[in-house]
């Protein structure tokens, strides 16, 4: 179960490059995207996945259009902001997916955890809190959302070394001045989507 998740995750990440390199209307841009639906076809026979469980990269690409991929995965995870302010997590949680399915960013899978948290499916909430760090390490909030899954879990070890993470001082950013200035911390907080700087995440509210 748990190499069929990761194996999804793969797939998902995969399927937003396509539609990236697809995006790009270049001669290049489609031979990455054909060696990139390789790979995506090799995932799937090996570890069987469902044809349902893989989007139609050509068809969302004709959907938004290749000018406006970035903005409609943008447009997306602003919706699905806005149902985590509503409460309703499963609806967010599909925003998201719609939106990694585009542009896979470490953001859009950290916001899905978020969401996946609220609705107690904690498993899947670690896997996408993984990913967002694998894609962006300097995330803070993914770290957050990670140990509240894993203590959810009663992985409580485990949950602390991410806490601890989540507390550590941002590092300098690459600089060409004599003094770094810290990088900002980026997403919204595991309990409700927002612009703003965030708070260490509360624990999640029990779904329904």
């Amino acid at each position: 179960m748990a190499n069929l998740r990761a194996a999804e995750l793969v797939a998902g990440f995969l399927q937003g490059q396509v539609v990236q390199a697809r995006a790009r209307g270049t001669a290049r841009g489609e031979e990455d995207a054909d060696s990139l639906e390789v790979a995506l076809q090799c995932v799937a026979r090996i570890f069987g996945l469902p044809e349902a469980a893989l989007a139609d990269t050509q068809g969302l690409l004709n959907l938004v259009g290749p000018i406006s991929a970035n903005a409609q995965a943008d447009e997306l995870k602003n919706k699905g902001n806005d149902f985590v302010k509503q409460q309703q997590y499963d609806k967010a949680a599909e925003a998201y997916t719609q939106a990694i399915a585009l542009q896979p960013t470490a953001i859009y899978y950290g916001n899905r955890a978020a969401a996946l948290t609220n609705l107690r499916r904690f498993e899947e909430a670690v896997d996408d809190c993984n990913m967002a760090l694998l894609l962006d390490p300097e995330y803070t909030k993914a770290y957050t959302r990670l140990g509240n899954a894993l203590a959810e879990l009663g992985r409580q070890q485990e949950a602390e070394v991410a806490l601890a993470k989540a507390s550590e001082p941002p590092k300098p950013a690459a600089t060409t001045s004599s003094t770094a200035q810290p990088e900002k911390s980026r997403g919204f907080p595991a309990s409700a989507a927002s612009s703003g700087p965030a708070p260490t995440a509360p624990t999640p509210t029990p779904a329904p």
